[in-house]
């Protein structure tokens, strides 16, 4: 300002010594060239963890009437409200960071509700649908109509979306009732699974019990035959035990072959089921990530 190197525009809101000339007109004038770094979208972009930021801001609620010139918006990355200019609000909806309240005057128990074809946004905006972002807004209706002509956003149509809204509860109510049939075969191999553990616990304790007998009947024959030695008592009773440990791992062997064998049918089973959904317009059966098991999504 000293030196004459601002731009005369701004360099008249200054005196000679460089201090700013505070009063409504120069405020306002001062506005158009300089802003709170925090509203502006490439820094919040960069810095969605700046708590100071987001708590100075956050005092602002979706009832909040803004000064001339400013709208509310809701941002997205913060959760909460703020009153920025026009154009600022626009920068964040093109970058997909917020949305402007729809209904403001009259309407407040839309609350956090986003954007819709259905939304009633205020006198001179519009509801658009950004294809970057895909996500509903109101913004101005100049604004609206220019985006429209580069391709930018469309204008929705509200008679399409309450179809659309009504296919997708139709097709949530299905994909709900997919994955309580997922989950009942899930549990039937759960059962399954369980009955053959307990049938192979079963197996466990006969031979327990078969190479306790044969045990007790080998020492009762040494006691009747007093021609026998502990030492061939003791090789009859290692023995048996050996066959024992040999017969349980067998046991266990088979044991781990019928489990696989259950879940390669469960499988199978799942694998033929989700292929029944390959032609669906609306719904599809994925495996979960981690391989955690199947579900019905929305196809994409």
């Amino acid at each position: 300002m000293q030196h004459n190197l601002a731009y005369y525009n701004q360099q008249i809101l200054f005196d000679r010594e460089g201090q700013f000339v505070d009063s409504p007109v120069t405020g306002e004038q001062l506005r158009k060239y300089y802003e709170d770094f925090r509203t502006n979208p490439s820094y919040l972009e960069v810095n969605p963890d700046d708590i100071t930021s987001w708590e100075e801001f956050g005092r602002t609620n979706q009832d909040t009437e803004c000064r001339d010139g400013q709208v509310v918006v809701h941002r997205f990355h913060a959760d909460d409200y703020v009153c920025v200019t026009m154009e600022t609000a626009e920068m964040w909806i093109r970058h997909g960071m917020g949305e402007i309240i729809g209904d403001s005057q009259g309407n407040n128990t839309r609350g956090k509700q986003s954007v819709t074809p259905l939304t009633r946004c205020d006198d001179g905006f519009r509801v658009v649908y950004n294809n970057e972002t895909e996500k509903y807004s109101c913004i101005l209706e100049d604004t609206a109509d220019k985006w429209v002509e580069q391709g930018i956003a469309e204008f929705p149509n509200p008679e399409e979306y309450i179809m659309k809204s009504i296919e997708r509860k139709g097709t949530l109510l299905e994909i709900e009732e997919i994955n309580l049939q997922i989950r009942e075969i899930q549990n039937e191999l759960e059962d399954e699974k369980m009955a053959l553990k307990k049938q192979y616990d079963t197996k466990y304790d006969e031979l327990l019990s078969e190479s306790k007998e044969t045990e007790k009947k080998a020492i009762q024959d040494y006691n009747e035959d007093s021609e026998a030695s502990k030492e061939e008592l003791s090789e009859m009773i290692n023995s048996i035990r050996n066959q024992y440990e040999s017969d349980k791992e067998d046991v266990l062997k088979d044991k781990i072959k019928d489990t696989k064998k259950l879940e390669r049918e469960h499988k199978s089973e799942m694998i033929q089921f989700a292929q029944s959904y390959d032609e669906h317009p609306y719904i599809q059966i994925i495996l979960k990530s981690g391989k955690t098991g199947y579900g019905a999504v929305t196809r994409e």
